[in-house]
């Protein structure tokens, strides 16, 4: 079986940093449910405190081109030998960035995507709510 990845992709201003407060809150709990999740540097440590909020990272290697988009495949790769290695504790990761729904990052991840079973999660919000948000 592969190892089950969680893409919480989506626009700004549709409760991204709510979910990644939430997730860096509640490593512990996440962990001992076989969870990694991506931390600041788009690594996916097993201990330790994470700020689950990669976004920053991304950017920084999406915008090194050819050379950058590698890099984020390889990291893939490597997160799918960490959850497929035998005795891991480990079998599944949450990647939250909201920039994943930004031109480019698809083809960034295509390489690798191949190796997980892959969940989606995109939120929305009505234009009218999105614009009092973005407002404030």
């Amino acid at each position: 079986m592969k190892p089950v990845l969680y893409l919480h992709i989506g626009h700004s201003k549709v409760a991204s940093t709510s979910i990644q407060d939430f997730l860096s809150l509640n490593l512990g709990e996440i962990r001992s449910r076989g969870y990694l999740v991506a931390d600041l540097d788009f690594q996916f440590p097993t201990q330790g405190e994470v700020v689950a909020n990669p976004v920053g990272a991304l950017e920084a290697l999406h915008a090194r081109d050819a050379d950058g988009d590698a890099e984020i495949a390889n990291r893939l790769r490597s997160l799918h030998a960490s959850l497929t290695r035998a005795g891991s504790r480990f079998d599944k990761a949450i990647i939250s960035a909201e920039n994943l729904c930004n031109p480019g990052f698809a083809a960034a991840f295509a390489p690798a995507l191949g190796l997980f079973d892959l969940r989606l999660v995109y939120y929305i919000r009505r234009q009218d709510d999105w614009l009092v948000s973005a407002w404030k």
